[in-house]
């Protein structure tokens, strides 16, 4: 990623809801400007990441066209309209030629037209007019990453209205941005859902107004988690360029006999793998860490019962030893804290789910299929599921439009296929095969382990319950007495059996094992029907059926990690 200026940018996507009446328009207007002002001037700190600051508006008379045009002030500006039905029916809207002028201008100044209705209704009564207004409203919604509203507070008047936007935005955690269309002079405030709503009360408001945020974490925490990626430093620069080079040569070897060139690959080469190493070496980076921190909570937590039991039963008058308990509890905080902290977990699944989207991309996008808009990165899901950031989505489309603009005619038949079986299917098939056995060994091991502390705490209860080696013992010789220590370890292997449990059940050993034979073998079928592809087209089907399979587990994947993110144990 160093040195590229493209690499470096991040598409900062403006919703905007409102009225279409304003009695102050002109204050309106500066109202608007001053918010996009102040918004600029919080991103104006990050000197090496170009922003791209992308209005959504569906171009409606008032507030809709007013926060586009204060966007499309600022320097590396665009604006995306989506259409609440087709571009004829929506004209009638517009009475006046001054209005119609207005919209005309701004269309054609447009990047990108969206229309929210594929209907071939020539006109459309009140109600459906309405219906339309509120799906659109809802599509900016779902399209933007901050929602400016210039909303008077009050319910709305038919359906569809301003306040029927705003509770949807609030239901999808955006970050909604008010100004008061009757006190434009005041400042705008920022909107979030109340934290303790009686769904009874139908007096009480359904948003509260707070401040606006005056840190980037606050606005839009995309944004964070995106300059943390591109500016990193765990990756040193010669881990970078070993690997690199090392991937280099790997997604090369398929190729050496065959009659794809370097010069077809140049495009990939360029803008996938500096990016998918910098993900992928970062992803392994934080893992490490995550595997430590989880194992450390669960064994401080044993340390400390250990600890706490040898002092009662060997020196219970030298209480200084209880410090050691102390410490050993202080060390399942401090490993959480810095866990959580510096977001050891939340990084590896992160950056991991960005790297195995490029690398399927690699393999797919050299055969003129396109993952991002045939596949979608992510399956729709129920909303208590997580979904992975959505400056991840934006880097990787922004990854694929570099590619395909770059990308030539494809070589031999032949050349490709070797290239996607070899590269990515089979390649794909024996990594599983190995995880697959990587993660059983070590959930045998594991459960081995526990059996073993288990066999030895049943022995001891078994010595303890018939007296043996219950004799007179003198004083100040308890550390050898036979009965305390199988006392001792009756109570304290139970603890460390715990812990070693927990922790095989934090790293999920057992689940991603399965899941991985489970893979290879979906890989082994769709790698035995590309090989007897004999077209092109043949082939595109197989791999849009493996990025599909590949895309689902790694979401699932995603899914299932993102829950298990290291936890206080009692």
């Amino acid at each position: 990623m160093q040195g590229n200026r493209d690499h470096h940018s991040y598409e900062l996507r403006i919703g905007v809801t409102g009225h279409r009446n304003l009695t102050q328009e002109d204050a309106v207007a500066q109202a608007v400007d001053r918010l996009v002002t102040y918004l600029d001037g919080l991103f104006v700190k990050e000197k090496d990441i170009l922003i791209k600051w992308t209005a959504i508006s569906p171009l409606a008379k008032g507030a809709d066209r007013m926060v586009a045009r204060s966007i499309l002030k600022l320097p590396n500006s665009r604006l995306k309209v989506f259409l609440p039905f087709n571009i004829d029916e929506y004209r009638r809207d517009f009475k006046k030629p001054a209005d119609k002028e207005e919209f005309e201008e701004l269309l054609k100044a447009s990047i990108y037209q969206h229309q929210s209705s594929q209907e071939t209704l020539e006109h459309f009564d009140d109600d459906q007019r309405n219906e339309k207004y509120l799906l659109v409203g809802k599509e900016v919604v779902d399209a933007c990453e901050i929602l400016i509203t210039v909303w008077d507070g009050d319910e709305a008047k038919g359906k569809g209205g301003t306040a029927d936007i705003v509770k949807y935005a609030l239901t999808w955690g955006r970050t909604i941005l008010r100004i008061d269309p009757d006190n434009p002079s005041a400042p705008a405030t920022l909107l979030v859902a109340p934290k303790n709503k009686d769904e009874q009360d139908k007096n009480k408001p359904f948003y509260e107004e707070h401040p606006l945020p005056d840190t980037l974490k606050k606005l839009s925490l995309n944004y964070v988690h995106f300059t943390e990626f591109v500016r990193d430093v765990s990756l040193p620069a010669t881990t970078y360029k070993t690997a690199a080079s090392d991937f280099l040569k790997e997604l090369k070897e398929p190729t050496k006999s065959t009659a794809l060139f370097d010069s077809y690959l140049n495009p990939v080469i360029d803008h996938l793998i500096p990016t998918y190493v910098r993900a992928d070496q970062l992803a392994a980076h934080y893992q490490k860490r995550h595997v430590l921190a989880s194992k450390a909570i669960h064994i401080f937590a044993a340390v400390a019962v250990s600890v706490v039991v040898f002092q009662v039963m060997f020196f219970p008058h030298h209480l200084w030893m209880i410090s050691f308990e102390l410490c050993a509890m202080g060390g399942v905080l401090v490993a959480l804290m810095i866990c959580r902290r510096l977001s050891w977990h939340e990084k590896w699944i992160d950056y991991r789910f960005l790297a195995e989207q490029l690398r399927t991309i690699m393999f797919t996008i050299v055969v003129q299929e396109n993952p991002v808009s045939r596949s979608k990165p992510a399956p729709e899901t129920l909303p208590f599921y997580n979904k992975p950031k959505t400056w991840i989505d934006f880097l990787i489309a922004t990854q694929v439009k570099n590619v395909l603009a770059n990308l030539t005619a494809p070589p031999s038949f032949e050349a490709l296929k070797t290239f996607v079986i070899e590269g990515w299917l089979t390649d794909q098939k024996k990594w599983h095969r190995k995880n697959a056995k990587r993660k059983k060994h070590a959930e045998h091991k594991l459960h081995r382990t526990v059996i073993a502390l288990f066999c030895v705490t049943l022995a001891m209860a078994f010595l303890h319950l018939f007296g043996i080696g219950h004799g007179h013992i003198e004083e100040g010789a308890e550390i050898f007495s036979f009965s305390k220590w199988s006392t001792f370890l009756a109570i304290t292997l139970p603890a460390w059996g715990a812990a070693i449990h927990a922790i095989g059940k934090q790293l999920e050993y057992e689940r991603i094992a399965a899941r991985s034979t489970k893979m290879a073998i979906e890989l082994e079928r769709l790698e035995e029907n590309a090989i007897k592809c004999t077209t092109l087209e043949e082939l595109r089907k197989i791999v849009q059926q493996a990025i599909q399979t590949v895309n689902l587990e790694t979401f699932e994947w995603w899914a299932l990690i993102s829950f298990n993110s290291p936890e206080l144990v009692a």
